[in-house]
């Protein structure tokens, strides 16, 4: 064979399309998401900080307390900002619907399980005086997989002590190892006579990894979090018939 005679399967041009597109998917693509995880990670810091600015605020006359406790789907990591996370939709929400306003009192932490929500969170509630208090926690629990009778014991600690007619609290939402946690969750928000907001029922027709998750395809989008919002939303507006009719 002469070397010098040899020409390539695909023409040049072909080729390097070939190659970029090679490239693309080697190193482009990775890059990209590596970018956007890393993004996500940094809001932890920036919103907690954003939370904890709201709450040095004075309240104003005439306003409803709204208290938020749990993780980081409290926090709203994953929302391109605090007030597109399901916290800061509910309060724009009791805003708008009662045209009060609103004093945001997000005490939530990134990473908590229902054991850190019990020591660190729960002891600030009485002081915060809760018109609304709206929780979500249980997706670590479950993700980490706690021991499930110490998860039995913890969440009926909790929701022993949280004011039935005020609370709103999620179900376990769509993380590994959820059917396990998410009937003990349920037996105790009946026994304790709490609302529980269907956020895996209204989320799961949507699980979409590109739009409904955030960079880290872990926490929900800002889009994700409308999802999340909709399953509260009835809850808050049947207590905030309450609120009103109380005044």
């Amino acid at each position: 064979m002469n070397l010098l005679s040899f020409r390539p399967i695909f023409p040049k041009s072909r080729a390097k399309r070939i190659l970029l597109i090679a490239l693309t998917f080697t190193i482009v693509v990775p890059l990209i998401l590596i970018a956007r995880a890393l993004i996500t990670l940094g809001t932890v810091s920036t919103y907690r900080e954003h939370w904890e600015a709201q709450l040095r605020q004075t309240p104003p006359s005439n306003v409803i307390r709204v208290v938020g406790l749990g993780d980081s789907a409290m926090q709203g990591i994953g929302a391109s900002t605090p007030d597109e996370s399901v916290y800061g939709r509910i309060s724009e929400h009791i805003a708008a619907r009662t045209g009060r306003p609103v004093y945001q009192a997000n005490i939530s932490v990134t990473g908590a399980k229902v054991a850190d929500v019990l020591r660190d969170q729960l002891p600030q509630l009485q002081k915060l005086q809760p018109d609304i208090i709206v929780v979500s926690v249980s997706g670590n629990d479950a993700n980490q997989q706690v021991d499930i009778k110490q998860f039995e014991r913890d969440i009926n600690t909790l929701y022993a002590a949280l004011p039935k007619d005020i609370t709103i609290v999620s179900d376990v939402p769509g993380v590994d190892h959820r059917e396990a946690y998410q009937p003990i969750l349920l037996e105790a928000a009946s026994k304790h006579g709490l609302t529980v907001a269907p956020v895996y029922e209204n989320f799961a027709p949507h699980d979409d990894k590109i739009t409904s998750y955030a960079g880290d395809f872990f926490h929900p989008s800002s889009k994700g979090y409308k999802y999340w919002f909709n399953a509260y939303r009835p809850a808050v507006d049947k207590l905030l018939v309450s609120i009103e009719k109380t005044e």
